[in-house]
């Protein structure tokens, strides 16, 4: 029986136009009830696609809380993606329910995975200590975890840990304070992209 649901939530995961990120995620009343149900079971793939409702379902209204209460469900049975949405909906304040705390321990969760967005949780836990965010200020612990953001080339995240990288030796940020090394990170995040490094790259460039 546990098998027959799993494979009707996948047939229902894959029938839908789904990204938390945005207002596209469609589901039929049959569907959002059969979801509603299997949550309330306890079924962790059924909490990640209910929280996803509240937050991006043109059919549903928005509620972060209740996207919260179900990715955190999920979260908690080890559900990677539930994990991930979990530490963005703590990350940022215009969900209303910030809290760096809970969001680095859920970010924490999948940057030791081998989850798709484990670069971009290494990125975001660097950022709660480059701003001291829900932690105490640490560049050094935000330099190792923007190296590790920063050894895929071919995601976003990597050119921002990489710009970061140029500002810590830039300024000797925890580091001792070294232009070429700089100089180095902001050309390396311009090449992949970002445009923040293309601007100090120029900068440095012209002065060093």
């Amino acid at each position: 029986m546990r098998t027959i649901t799993a494979l009707i939530i996948c047939a229902i995961f894959l029938s839908i136009n789904f990204s938390y990120a945005e207002n596209d995620f469609k589901m039929s009343p049959h569907e959002l009830s059969f979801i509603k149900e299997m949550a309330n079971k306890g079924d962790a793939e059924a909490q990640y696609l209910l929280a996803s409702t509240y937050i991006s379902s043109p059919d549903v209204e928005t509620d972060y809380a209740e996207a919260i209460k179900w990715s955190e469900k999920a979260a908690i049975q080890g559900h990677k993606d539930a994990q991930a949405m979990i530490a963005d909906l703590y990350y940022k304040s215009n969900y209303g329910h910030q809290d760096y705390l809970k969001s680095k321990y859920w970010h924490e969760k999948v940057a030791n995975s081998n989850h798709e967005k484990a670069k971009k949780s290494e990125l975001f836990i660097g950022l709660m200590y480059y701003y001291g965010q829900g932690v105490k200020k640490d560049y050094f612990k935000s330099k190792h975890w923007f190296e590790k953001a920063a050894e895929n080339p071919n995601l976003p995240q990597s050119g921002v840990a990489k710009m970061l990288l140029g500002e810590i030796y830039q300024h000797g940020l925890g580091v001792r304070q070294n232009m070429q090394t700089a100089k180095e990170w902001y050309g390396k995040s311009c090449d992949a992209g970002e445009q923040k490094g293309c601007n100090k790259y120029k900068i440095i460039n012209s002065n060093f």
